[in-house]
């Protein structure tokens, strides 16, 4: 449990940096500019960001009773001498349920609280697809490995459905490289939007530009 909670933490860190770097938040101006969106998604990465070190500093804790446990069990075993144990087993194991009862308790309360991020995650992530969904003009999502990861339904009509998992350079161009002179990599490298005009062919195979 530890290390999941280390690994949320991290996670969590990992996003809010993500989310400072692409939006530029260390600008005052960048951060009055942020839409309703952006802010929800902010602070839903504060919130797991907050909930996760909460859970570490109480795992930490739990960590340390557990050792102390571990090594009075110890002590107990390795003494050769006879000793008294009938009181100390009777404590620990008053130590060993009241831990269990705490970590069951917190184990509860951070799995709701992972199920309400991820609700909240998904319904943002629903109202932005319908967003797009309901733009006149074609948009394609294409991460940084270039897998095409949305087409709007405008663009489907033009371009077709791409398939799951289709790279971008293999479903607009049908090319089995990325493209010479890729502004996606400029874009990766420059952290700036980047604009190219495409000659492309449609589903009935005529030539459109697109942009």
């Amino acid at each position: 449990r530890f290390l999941l909670v280390n690994i949320f933490v991290l996670l969590a860190l990992g996003l809010l940096a993500l989310l400072v770097y692409v939006w530029q938040l260390w600008k005052i101006e960048n951060l009055k500019a942020l839409d309703p969106m952006q802010i929800g998604l902010l602070a839903i990465a504060l919130a797991v960001l907050i909930v996760s070190l909460v859970a570490r500093s109480v795992a930490s804790g739990y960590r340390k009773q557990i050792k102390k446990f571990h090594k009075a069990l110890f002590d107990a075993q390795k003494s050769p001498e006879p000793i008294e144990t009938k009181g100390r087993i009777k404590e620990l194991k008053t130590i060993a349920n009241d831990l269990n009862k705490v970590i069951e308790v917190w184990d509860k309360h951070f799995k709701h609280k992972e199920k309400e991020l991820k609700k909240d995650i998904e319904i943002e992530r629903q109202k932005l697809a319908n967003l797009w969904e309901d733009l006149s003009d074609g948009v394609i999502l294409i991460d940084t490995h270039y897998s095409v990861e949305f087409a709007n339904q405008a663009i489907k009509e033009v371009l077709g459905d791409p398939p799951e998992g289709i790279r971008c350079f293999e479903y607009l161009e049908n090319l089995e490289d990325p493209c010479e002179l890729c502004q996606l990599q400029e874009a990766m490298e420059t952290g700036k939007p980047q604009k190219i005009i495409k000659e492309l062919r449609d589903i009935s195979g005529q030539k459109r530009y697109f942009e």
